[in-house]
Order: C-alpha cells, then structure tokens, then sequence
C-alpha cells in the first residue's frame, strides 16, 4: 500500500510540473475560419493557462512560462462564449461557458476579463475538466486527450465533465514522454569518537550516527541522491571505582566513626556499562560499627512564684522556666542524663484604671470647658495582659464639648407684581425691594439672625400680527390666485416696543404664483421582432407601428404629453446547423470515442430556405477513428513503478526493466488482458487495456532465536534472519562451516547497514554492530558458490530475560532483560498469596516451580546470566488466626461504622461551611463557622480511631469548636507557623477584630491539635488520619506522637474549627496529663486493621498511665513477632516520647521493620524489656474491607 501511494504521488507530480501529459501530447496546427489555442505553463505556480493571442503566449514565454504547443483548435465565433475570469489572490485563471459560474466568482472577487475564445455549436472535440483538490493555483486542467483525463482522476483529480468543444478539423501529433527517475546512492564512514577514520569497526561501539544527503540532476531530469552516513565509534576501557561506606549496628549511615568500634567489613562489587561500552566497576566495602547509648529523662516540676510545689497549674500564667541535669554511668557505660525542668507560674490579679478625657466636637482636646456646653459623653474599656497574667482594665470616658457661636444667614424671595413666588426672574423687570430680620438660638447656644428681602418683579408682554401678499412670478400683485399654483413663499417681521415696554411682531409673508401651460413632444423608437433597440433600419422589413402617449405635470403645473410610436422591423437570417457522425476505420459507427484516436475527417454542406427567407444551412462531419489501447504498470510493493503508455491497437511493446524489493525475487510482469507472465525486456501485443503487475518469490525467512544455533542447509540461496532485540547494545552474528559465506546486516526498509564477509577466518562471517530495543533488522546470508555442497551454522547472542512467576500467587515484578553473560539485580518487590484460611509467607525464588526452599532472595544479584530464566515464587503456608463470635461483631461494627462515615463524608460533598470564612480587603474578616453535620462527622471519625484503640467515646462542646474556629481562621489569616499563636503573634491585623484576636490566642495557648485545612480537596476523614498517624505533626519531629497521643488521651471535651485554602485546623480539646491506670497501645487493643496498622508502622506508640505499674529509666528494648508466621524482630528507631503522655508516664514509639509482615488473619504479639520488668500484648489484624 505504501509503494502504491508514492506511485500516485509520483504520476501527480509529473502532471503538475507540465513537463509532460501523460499518454500522447496532443498538438494542432491551426486551420482556415479556427484560431489555435495555446498552451501555456507556469513552473512556479503549476498553472495551465490557455490563450488564443500570439502576443500574449510570447509575452508569458518571455517571463518564463513554457510553451506546450497548440491544445486545440477553437472557432473564431459561435454561439458558446468561454469566459476567462482571473483571481488575484490566489493567481489562478479560470474558464467557463457557463454564465452564471461567471457571474457567481465575480461576486466572489474575480475579475471578468472578457471572452477568451468560442465553443465549437457542432461539439467537434470534447474539452475535458479536471479538479485537482489539493491545489491553490493550477486547480484546473483542460484537455482534449481522455487518456491525459483518465489518468489524472487515477491520481485523485475530479471528474468535472466536458468544460466546452473545439473544432474536429484538429491534426494530432504523437509525442514520446520521458519520466525523469531518481535513485539513491547509500554510503557509510566509520570514525572514531577522537576523529580518526576506521577501517575496521571490530572491539568499538557504536556512539552515533548521522546521515548527510546530497542531490544531483542530469540534464535529463534523473535525480541522484548519495547519502553519506557518518558512524562514530568508541574504543570501550574498563575501571575500578572503590568505595567505602560506614554504618552503624543498627542500620544508620555514618558520616564519620570517632567513638564507634568496628565490627565487620563486606565488599561487594557491581559493574556497570555506559551507552559508549566503557565499563565501572564499583567495589563498596560496607563496614560496621557500635557506638555506647547515652539517654536523657525528662522531669518537669511545677511550682507557684511564691515557692509552693503545685500539683495543678489551672489558673496559672507560666513566668519562667529553668532546666538542670544530673549524669548517672551504669556499669555497661550507658549514661542516663535526668534533666529536671522547673517551671515558675503565677495566678494572674486584674485591676481596673478609670481615665477622663475631654474634647471638643471639632476633635481637639481641651484642658478646661469654660465657655463650652457638654454634647456627649462615652466610656471604652481596653484590657491588657502581662507577661505573668495579670490584666490590667483601663476604662477611658471621652467627653465631648461645643463652643456657642452667632452666624447670619441671607436669603431673597423674588415675586411678581401680581403677588405670585418666583423661581426665576429670567424676563422680569425689577420693581421694588424690601429686607426684615428674624434671630433663633439652638439648644447648644449658638445664634442664627435671618435677614429676608423680598424683590418685586414685572414680565413685559409681546403680541404678533400676521399679514399676507400674493403676487405672480412675473412681479404682478394678485387679488385672486384661481387659476394660479404657488411656487414660494417668503416670510419678514418688523417689531416695536412700545413705553411701557410691550413688544409688537409684525410678520409679513409674500406668496409667488404661476399660471400653468400644456406642450406636446413626439418621439420615435424602432425595434427588431426579436425586442432589440435599432439605431438602424437598413436591411429592415416594416411590421408594425404601435402609439402611446405618457403626460408628466412640472412642480410649477405645467404639463408635457410625450407621445412614442414604437415601430417593429424583421431582418431575414442564415442558421448553420452541424453534426457529426463518428465511424471508425473499418466502417463501423461509433457511438463513443473513448480509447480511440482520430485519423481524418469529412464534411458535406446542404442548405434550405423557408418560407419567410430564413436560410438553414446543415454541415455534417464524418470523422474516422483508430483504436487505442492504455497499458498501465504496478511494482506490486516494487522500488518504481513504470509511466502508462497510450499505444495503437496492433502495436507491440516492450516489457520494462525489472523492479526491485527487498528480500524478494522478481518473477516477471503479469498481463491483466491474459493473465500471461511477460519477462523484463521481452515484446508482446496487447489485446485490450491491460496493467502489468510485478510478481515476486518472497524469501526464506527465519525468525531468529534470541541466542542459539541456526543450521543452514540450502546452498545458493539468501536466508533472511529477521529479529527485534529485546535491549540496545551490542550484537554478533558468525557463521562456522565448511562452505564460503558471507552477511549483510539490513534495517526493516532494507537499507545496508553493514556487512563481513571472513572476519571468522575459513571464509566464515563475523559480524559485530550496535543495535537499537525494539527496532526490526535482517541479518542476510548467503553463500558464494550457489552449487557449493556442504552446511554451515549461525550464531546470534541477543540477550537474555530473567522472569517472575508468581507460582499461583499476584503481583508478579515485571520481567528484566540484560546482556549475555551479564549479572542481573533481581526485584525487590515481593508478590502475594492469600486464601480464606490460608496464609501465605514469601521465602524468596527457585528456578523450580515445585521448590519448598529458595535459590534467591528477592533483590539478590545472579551473575553470568547466559540463557533465560524463569523464576518461580517459593511459599511458605501458615493457618490464619481464628476470630471468635464475639470478635467477629466487633469486626463487623467497626468496619459498618467505618463505611457509614466514608458514605457520610461522600454524602457532604465538601459543603463544611454554614458561614465561610472570608477577607472583605484589609479591614474586614469574617471568621465563619462549621456546620453542625460537619462538627459531629469529626467527633464520630475522632470516636472511631479512639475505639480503635480501646478508648471511649467523647462529645463536642459548643464553646470549644467556636474557641477552636476562631483560633484556625486568624492563623490561617497570618499565615504563620504552626502553634505561634503559642509564642506570641505580632501586631494584629486591623481586619481581625478585638474579640477574635483575644479567643484566638486563647486557643492557641491552650492544647490543640493543627493539620492542614480543608482546601484543596482534603476531607475530614484524610484530617483525622493524619491527627492519627501524626503525619502533620508540627511539635516534635517524627520521633513524636504528641498529636495522636492528645487525640486518643483522656479527653474531656473537644470543638474542631478549620479555615480553608490554607493551612490552618484546629481540634480543640479540654485534656491534660493526669494520673491513669490505662496502657494505650498502638496498634493494640486486641484487635486492629491492618490497613491502619500498615499507615502507622513507622510511628507505633505504646503510652503507660502513671498507675498502670510500668515505667522505665532506660530506654526499653522492643520485639515484634508474628505468631501466624513465626517470625521474630526487633523494634526500630525506639524513642522516648514521655513528654507528650496523656495518661501521666512514660510512652514511647518505634518502628516496625519492612522484614516483618502486616498480614490481615495475623496474630502478632509485642514485647516490651522495661529493665525491671517485661510489658507484652498480643492483638489480631483484620481487613476492614470485608465481612466476618
């Protein structure tokens, strides 16, 4: 298919250029009463233009169009005009007989320049049109040779009909085309990557690779393209790396060992290539050292400023806080550090401070109020706390006074003489004046005097008269106008004033009359019976004479009759009528032309007249036709296919030189006419349209194996090895037998990559080159001597790929492929097994499937790898925990509770917020407030982790979640650091008001939990978990549990407030260390999901009441076993995080190792060596996806 699209393209290029038709060119000689028309052709835009004018073909020549001879005879006149119609935009000229067409792209912008040339009436020679889509200029093309038409359409042009005709009395020439070809000339230059030329590639590796193309053109049009391809290559070397990394016992990098003890040294080697061949070896020699623990204990001891030990500090202001430490060596030499930190409180007193201030109501202050009235009077009330709690009120009245002052106040009322107000004295003439006083005191002292005039006015009055005098247009003044139609009017007013100043309009208006007049006009118009004007009646028979009369009446009265007489004229006519007869050269009539070619042509002429002298005159051609066969080429996936060639039937033609294609044999050319196969350069004579298709013998192929043996026996023939490397890199290829051979390496296109003949010694190949994953190549063998006797094989090293089988098992790691003879790294992922009562444990991999021990442990290195392995997943079962009736419904609840809080949370859709916490600019915030919906949800997920974890449930308190709003809102506000409300904020922003700043650092100050807020698609459930898990602890680093620890305590009240879009959510909670009998264990409490236990197994905690009978004055040792599995290990990363204790003693956190399983059905048990004595807890994990 691909091959078949470039021949279209190729046929299409042909046809464009204008070099050529396809088929025949036809050519004409002009003929006495035709004129020839001329074919133009312009290479740079690819239009055909067509002219009759000699002046115009010469001047287009000149400018560099090309001149394709005469296309077809048209006649000098007809009754079928061809517009000619010209874009500017696009360059291109078009031509149509169809006016409308015309009419239509002149509308469209086109320019109409006129009649190009005339349509032959008697429809002699068809002119055919073709639309090339794809075109901007030259879309068109017209011709009178339907094999050039066929072909065309063949290519993607459109059909558009018969454009218009020329003359019969068209002579064709014959023209030989000749298709110009182009070929490529591939050629390879080898260098080294420091500039030197190779002659031999053999030890390198392949680096890059570029191709240059250069073109040539013979004078013949052949195209010759030699693409050079510039191959680097580099010479691989090999180096030792070595590397030395210290780590502690208990699995920490260390930067440096003073202090430590060696205790034992490994080294392990790994070799790595780069792309260019060079080899790293890197030796790292992990050595292993012990350092003694020192550990400190915490002590806080709170007592009041007065001195007194407080067992409580409710109440209290902390003033100062000073530590001291007490070293003690035990006789392993561990050192315990006690630091005791005693903390100083004092009980806050409040005082109140009464101040006065006075001011006057213009906002000045004023030392004394003499002389002034008291307006107002207000009291504002700040408090102030200090560092150690005390609050100071201070109450500051602000008194406000007024200063009395006199001012006078003017005001004029105007009236008319006749007693009314006026709003304007616009007019009016002033008469008289009159002013009076009025004074009135307000009740803060001051003194207004209104001073009142009152004006008298007078309005003048002016009256019109209006007169009227008809005069004629000759200057005559008229007593009457009977008889008369006016033509003007003119209008003039005097005025006069009289004393007392009325006015008088005198308005005088002039009327202009005409008296009108009747004239007659006589006028002639000649016309042919066909409703043509006439300038002319010469040559004219009189018919008819026909009068009407038509009156028009002046703007003046006047009155015109024009009476027209329309004469009508008949003048005699001569028709020429012609038709033709096509018969071809054996005497038959043909009723189409198609596939035949013109040989001569007859006219005879007989004339007849009617009865009104018309004169019809009928010229019948008789035009004699050859047949033409088209014989058409298909390369069948061939490296060129043939131009189509127009022959005469009877002719003979040539069979064409045989195409090529890669990995094919060409066969000879199969005739469509016969189904006979024609050899390359053989005669034969067409029957009929006929297209010859190549035909091909496909090659032996053999798909090679990735590494392994091939043994050829079939001498004389080439054996295509086709094959995809699996991973880039470098390749072999060698033959060994006993007869000459030699390989040419080919891409998927069939272009030469590289090739060797006796680099194997004993005329055997050897073939090395750098091959890319994924891309398709040929290896190509043969031997010299195709009647050779004798065998020989070939070797192909490609790779090899190491698989995982889970072995009835899941999540098997993805396969991994590496070179021959390299070592390989296997996966560190472990697949899974389960099934209702039995569980599965992982040992590692076997090559056999039926194994009970593992060969590998999974991320082991096997080295040599020279074939392809599978690797088989080794099990160990074990039987599942059984879960009592009673622990099954607590299963079953907590899981029903878990998924009603997810369906809860879904059924919220991130609607928290009755009030939304918002910012009006800098001056206003808004705080907002949860809904109720909201704050239960985070209580019940809150009650959830605490049920989880064997404690109980507690309630919101109104007043809490309103401290803990207020308190997340203004830190998200500030966008500042987690608990610094805790150490003092900066100024407050004047958007957040008095009483919020105030309850804000209450909260602040007072235990809560942060995490981040609800923006950004965080939900009250992924909150919560994080609270748990303490993975937004923002206290004490990841060695602490302080949140989860505050969370799961001994609350006595909670509230939650959340900002969102930022980072700010508060649980607020009323709970503090105190004296407990519990231990709270987590994961514990007898039973816990495994989902939850896998989020906290780098954080578990276990946090001993005050009373429970544990504590601990070293840091304990921890073991975690899996009792399902038998499987033992210690804790790691144990810290003491008594500091953060909700129950009032010692606790601690610890990490479970990644070699110790979380299984659901699994029954594990902790063990805690507190030095004195041993806590240990057993507990079940369970799937709280699932029913019990």
């Amino acid at each position: 298919m691909k091959n078949s699209i470039k021949v279209a393209l190729g046929l299409s290029a042909v046809l464009v250029a204008g070099d050529l038709f396809v088929g025949e060119t036809k050519t004409f000689a002009s003929v006495v009463g035709s004129q020839g028309m001329y074919r133009v052709y312009n290479k740079n835009s690819g239009e055909h233009f067509y002219t009759a004018s000699v002046a115009e073909k010469n001047n287009l020549v000149k400018l560099g169009w090309k001149y394709e001879g005469i296309g077809w005879n048209a006649p000098t006149s007809s009754n079928t005009p061809v517009y000619r119609v010209y874009n500017k935009n696009a360059g291109d000229h078009h031509y149509t007989t169809d006016k409308g067409e015309k009419d239509a792209l002149v509308k469209l912008g086109w320019k109409y320049e006129g009649i190009g040339w005339y349509s032959d009436d008697a429809k002699g020679v068809k002119l055919l049109r073709a639309y090339n889509p794809n075109a901007k200029a030259g879309s068109h093309n017209y011709t009178a040779n339907a094999a050039e038409q066929k072909m065309l359409v063949s290519v993607g042009w459109r059909n558009e009909g018969t454009a218009w005709y020329g003359l019969k009395t068209s002579v064709p020439a014959t023209k030989t085309p000749y298709i110009p070809v182009t070929k490529t000339v591939n050629k390879t230059v080898n260098v080294s990557d420091t500039g030197e030329t190779l002659a031999a590639t053999t030890g390198y590796t392949k680096v890059s690779s570029k191709a240059t193309t250069v073109s040539t053109t013979a004078k013949n049009g052949d195209v010759t393209k030699t693409v050079t391809t510039t191959v680097t290559w580099h010479k691989p070397v090999t180096k030792t790396v070595n590397k030395t990394v210290n780590v502690s016992d208990t699995g920490e990098t260390l930067t440096a060992t003073t202090g430590y003890t060696k205790i034992s040294s490994k080294a392990t080697t790994v070799s790595t290539t780069a792309k260019n061949g060079d080899v790293t070896k890197t030796v790292t020699t992990t050595v292993t050292w012990h350092k003694p623990v020192t550990k400190t204990v915490n002590k806080t001891v709170n007592v009041s400023d007065t001195g007194e030990t407080l067992t409580a500090t409710t109440g209290y202001t902390k003033i100062s806080s000073k530590a001291t430490t007490t070293s003690t060596t035990a006789k392993n030499g561990d050192i315990t550090k006690t630091v005791t930190t005693t903390v100083t409180w004092h009980k806050p007193v409040t005082k109140t401070v009464n101040k006065t201030v006075n001011v006057s109501d213009t906002g000045e202050t004023l030392a004394a109020t003499t002389g002034y009235t008291k307006v107002s009077s207000k009291s504002i009330t700040v408090s102030t706390t200090a560092k150690n709690g005390d609050v100071t009120k201070t109450v500051t009245t602000t008194v406000t006074w007024h200063k009395p002052v006199t001012k006078t106040v003017n005001k004029t009322v105007n009236v008319s003489d006749t007693g009314e107000t006026l709003t304007s004295t616009t007019g009016y003439k002033k008469v008289l004046s009159k002013a009076t006083t009025v004074s009135t005191t307000a009740k803060n002292g001051d003194v207004t005097k209104t001073v009142t005039t009152t004006v008298t006015w007078h309005k003048p009055v002016t009256k019109t008269v209006n007169k009227t005098v008809n005069v004629s247009d000759t200057g005559e003044t008229l007593a009457a106008t009977t008889g008369y139609t006016k033509i003007s009017s003119k209008a003039t007013t005097v005025s006069t004033t009289a004393k007392n100043g009325d006015v008088t309009k005198t308005v005088t208006t002039t009327v202009t009359w005409h008296k009108p007049v009747t004239k007659t006009v006589n006028k002639t118009v000649n016309v042919s019976d066909t409703n043509e004007t006439l300038a002319a009646t010469t040559g004219y028979t009189k018919i008819s004479s026909k009068a009407t009369t038509a009156s028009t009446t002046a703007k003046n009265g006047d009155v015109t009759k024009t009476v027209t007489t329309t004469v009508t004229w008949h003048k005699p006519v001569t028709k020429t009528v012609n038709k033709t007869v096509n018969v071809s050269d054996t005497g038959e009539t043909l009723t189409s032309t198609t596939g035949y070619t013109k040989v001569s042509s007859k006219s005879t002429t007989v004339s007849t007249t009617a009865k009104n002298g018309d004169v019809t005159k009928t010229v019948t051609t008789t035009v004699t036709w050859h047949k033409l066969f088209i014989v058409a080429y298909n390369s069948n996936g061939g490296s060129t296919t043939p131009a189509s060639q127009t022959i005469t039937s009877g002719t003979s033609i040539t069979a064409p030189t045989a195409p090529t294609k890669f990995a094919y044999t060409f066969v000879g050319w199969k005739r469509s006419d016969d189904n006979a196969i024609v050899q390359a350069g053989v005669s034969f004579t067409p029957t009929a349209n006929t297209t010859l298709t190549a035909q091909w013998t496909a090659p032996t192929t053999i798909t090679s194996p990735y590494n392994g043996t091939n043994n050829i026996n079939t001498a004389g023939k080439n054996v295509y090895y086709k094959f995809t490397p699996r991973t880039s890199g470098s390749y072999t290829i060698l033959s060994t037998g006993s007869v000459d051979s030699y390989v040419t390496l080919y891409d998927a296109s069939g272009t030469e990559i590289s090739s060797d003949d006796d680099s194997n010694g004993s005329f055997n190949f050897k073939l090395t080159a750098n091959l890319t994953s994924g891309t398709t190549y040929y290896y190509v063998a043969k031997l010299y001597n195709p009647n050779a006797t004798g065998s020989y094989s070939i070797n192909l090293n490609q790779g090899v790929t190491v698989s995982y089988n889970a072995n009835g098992g899941s999540a098997a790691p993805a396969s991994q492929t590496v070179g021959n003879g390299s070592s390989v790294i296997l996966s560190t992922d472990a697949p899974t097994k389960d099934s209702s009562s039995t569980g599965y444990k992982f040992l590692g991999w076997s090559t056999s499937s039926s194994a009970t021990s593992a060969s590998y442990s999974a991320g082991a290195t096997i080295s040599n790898v020279t074939s392809d392995i599978t690797l088989y997943a080794v099990w160990q079962s074990y039987a599942k925990v059984t879960f009592t009736s009673a622990e099954k419904n607590t299963i079953n609840a907590n899981n029903t509770k878990l998924a009603s809080l997810r369906a809860r949370e879904t059924a919220l859709n991130g609607n928290y917020y009755q009030t939304q916490p918002s910012a009006s600019g800098a001056t206003t915030y808004v705080t907002g407030k949860l809904t109720p919906t909201a704050v239960q949800l985070a209580v019940d997920w809150l009650n959830y982790y605490r049920n989880l974890s064997g404690m109980g449930n507690v309630s919101n308190t109104q007043t809490l979640t309103d401290i803990a709003q207020v308190t997340a809102s203004v830190e998200s506000y500030m966008r500042v650091m987690t608990h610094s409300l805790s150490y003092n904020y900066p100024n407050k922003p004047a958007a957040i008001s008095d009483a919020d700043w105030s309850t804000a650092n209450t909260g602040a100050s007072s235990s809560n939990l942060y995490s981040y807020g609800l923006g950004g698609g965080a939900t009250i459930e992924s909150l919560m978990n994080g609270w748990f898990t303490d993975s937004n602890n923002a206290m004490g680093g990841a060695a602490s549990v302080g949140h989860r620890q505050t969370m799961l305590g001994d609350v006595t009240g909670v509230g939650f407030g959340t900002a969102p879009n930022s980072s700010a959510l508060y649980m607020q909670d009323m709970g503090y260390a105190r004296s407990s009998s519990k231990i709270l264990s987590v994961p514990g409490n007898s039973l816990f999901s495994v989902q939850d236990a896998t989020d906290i197994k780098n954080k578990c905690s276990i946090d001993f009441g005050s009373n429970s009978g544990y504590s601990f004055t070293s840091l304990p040792t921890v073991t975690i076993k899996n009792n399902s599995q038998n499987i033992t290990v210690n804790a790691e990363s144990v810290t003491d995080t008594s500091m953060y204790s909700r129950l009032g003693g010692d606790s601690i956190t610890f990490s479970i190792p990644n070699s110790l399983p979380l299984a659901a059905d699994n029954s594990y048990t902790i063990t805690v060596n507190l030095g004195s004595s041993t806590y240990s807890y057993t507990f079940k994990l369970y799937d709280n996806t699932k029913s019990y």
